[in-house]
């Protein structure tokens, strides 16, 4: 619960546009005051490695709600940065390969379309010549 106050104070320090969100170079040049305990897991560095997990559409910007959970999630848990990319990493095939799989999807049906079509075509074809 103290926690809370904390990392909405810091998304607040970060967002000095006020819009509600943040971008990756507002987090490298924000100036943090971390408190003592917190600041072997909450800095820069960490944040930046956390941003790419977050910012799940790619839009370079996250809000202050996925800030706070995400944040959260890094302060209480002993989560390496390896482990932070490794995520991101997942979360990026995952985005490809829903990208490919609608890809196939529409040319699977232009495929039926042109089959339809051809099928259409010779049933033409079969009746004039008859």
């Amino acid at each position: 619960r103290r926690l809370k106050p904390l990392i909405s104070d810091l998304f607040d320090q970060i967002d000095l546009n006020r819009n509600g969100s943040i971008t990756m170079q507002e987090i490298h040049d924000a100036q943090l005051e971390v408190p003592f305990d917190l600041k072997d897991k909450i800095n820069i560095p960490s944040l930046l490695d956390l941003f790419h997990s977050i910012d799940m559409d790619n839009s370079g910007t996250i809000d202050k709600s996925e800030w706070e959970e995400s944040v959260l999630f890094l302060a209480l848990h002993d989560v390496p940065s390896e482990t932070t990319r490794i995520l991101q990493l997942i979360r990026r095939q995952h985005k490809k390969f829903s990208q490919l799989s609608h890809a196939l999807r529409n040319i699977a049906d232009v495929v039926a379309h042109l089959a339809r079509c051809q099928e259409a075509v010779l049933l033409t074809r079969a009746h004039n010549r008859s």
